[in-house]
């Protein structure tokens, strides 16, 4: 179902949700606060900082 040109789709998403947390830090004024109310999310936002 998905494109053609993607070899990893799980990768895909991963880096297209890294990248737009990344825009939104750094554009910022003060600062972003994400709460992530599902545990597993949580652990893997609190691992990448």
């Amino acid at each position: 179902m998905g494109s053609p040109n993607i070899d990893s789709p799980d990768e895909a998403k991963s880096r297209i949700i890294l990248n737009s947390i990344n825009v939104l830090m750094t554009r910022g004024r003060k600062g972003m606060y994400i709460y992530a109310a599902d545990k597993k999310l949580r652990k893997k936002l609190l691992s990448l900082g």
